[in-house]
C-alpha cells in the first residue's frame, strides 16, 4: 500500500470512529433524558388521573421478507421489536384499549437483529415483562380487514422494514388512516412505520403527507444498514419527498428525532421510540381531556 492509501485509510478510519463516538455520546445523553422522563411518567402514554377511555389501533407488518429482493438482502426482515414494545407497553400503563392488527393476522414476524441483546442499533433492552407482554401481543394480531370498521384515538405504525413492504399500497390502512384522520384523531408513526402513509389519500383526493413535515428511517441511515438498494421505489425519505413531504431528521445519523405536524406524529428511528411516546402522551392530553 502506497503512503497516498495508507493516509486515506487512516483519516477514514478516524473519521467513521468520530461518527461512531458522536452517535454513541448524543444517544447516551438522550437516553438519559428519557429515563430520567421515564421515571417520573412510568412510560405512560396518558397522565395519570386521565378519565376518559381511549383505543389505540397499532398496525404491524406481515411481511418477513424484502420481497424479490431478498435473495440479496442479509437477513429477514418484520417490525422492529422495540418499536411497538414500548408503546404496547406505554399504552398499556395508561390504561388505553389496544388493538394489534396486520394485513395478514395472526403471528407478526419480528425483525431477528431487533432481537438480539446488543448491537449498533439495539439502544433499549425491554425489560423481561415489557418483552413477555409484546410478545404475546404481536404473537396474535387482528387481521386489519376486520378493524376497518372500527373507531380509533390512535393509530400507530411501528417500523421495521417490513412496513415498507405491505402496508404502503394497503387499501385497509388507506381506510383506516382517512377514517381516524378525518375524525380528528392522532396517526403516529415511527422509523419506516411512515412507508404505510405514503399512499393515503383523504376524501377529498388530496395526499395526507403532501405539505406535512415528517421525519422516517433516513436514507443515510439505509445505507449504513447496507438496505437501501432493497427498498421498493417509492418509499422511505426519497419517497416522502417525492410527494411534497418537508423531510427532516436528527444532525447525525442515528440520532434522536420526532416530528410532530398537528396531529401526525412521526419517529426517525429506533432510537426515537421513547421521545415519540412523550410527544404522543403531549397530544394526548390536549386532545382527549
Amino acid at each position: 500500500m502506497n503512503t497516498d492509501k495508507m493516509t486515506f485509510a487512516i483519516v477514514s478510519g478516524m473519521v467513521a470512529l468520530l461518527m461512531l463516538l458522536g452517535i454513541h455520546i448524543s444517544n447516551k445523553i438522550e437516553r438519559a433524558k428519557t429515563r430520567h422522563t421515564r421515571a417520573a411518567e412510568s412510560l405512560q402514554m396518558l397522565s395519570p388521573g386521565h378519565k376518559q377511555k381511549l383505543k389505540m389501533l397499532m398496525i404491524v407488518t406481515s411481511a418477513n421478507t424484502f420481497g424479490d429482493k431478498q435473495a440479496q438482502a442479509p437477513r429477514e426482515t418484520g417490525v422492529f421489536f422495540d418499536e411497538a414494545a414500548l408503546p404496547l407497553w406505554a399504552a398499556r400503563q395508561s390504561g388505553i384499549d389496544v388493538t394489534v392488527a396486520s394485513p395478514k393476522g395472526g403471528a407478526t414476524p419480528i425483525d431477528p437483529i431487533s432481537l438480539e441483546p446488543s448491537g449498533p442499533i439495539k439502544l433499549y433492552v425491554a425489560t423481561r415483562d415489557q418483552t413477555a407482554y409484546a410478545m404475546a401481543r404481536l404473537s396474535h394480531t387482528t387481521k386489519l380487514a376486520d378493524c376497518v370498521d372500527d373507531q380509533y384515538d390512535i393509530v400507530f405504525f411501528p417500523g421495521g422494514h417490513g412496513a415498507s413492504f405491505d402496508l404502503p399500497d394497503n387499501a385497509d390502512v388507506e381506510k383506516v388512516v382517512r377514517k381516524a384522520w378525518e375524525s380528528n384523531k392522532l396517526v403516529v408513526a415511527v422509523c419506516h412505520g411512515p412507508d404505510a402513509l405514503q399512499n393515503v389519500r383523504l376524501s377529498d383526493g388530496q395526499l395526507l403527507v403532501a405539505g406535512k413535515k415528517m421525519t422516517m428511517f433516513s436514507l443515510c441511515e439505509e445505507k449504513h444498514e447496507r438496505l437501501a438498494q432493497l427498498m421498493p421505489k417509492g418509499t422511505g425519505e426519497e419517497g416522502l419527498k417525492e410527494k411534497g413531504v418537508h423531510y427532516v431528521k436528527a444532525p447525525i445519523i442515528f440520532g434522536v428525532k420526532t416530528v410532530q405536524d398537528g396531529r401526525l406524529i412521526t419517529g426517525q428511528n429506533p432510537m426515537s421510540v421513547e421521545a415519540t411516546i412523550q410527544q404522543v402522551r403531549r397530544m394526548a392530553d390536549l386532545m382527549f381531556q
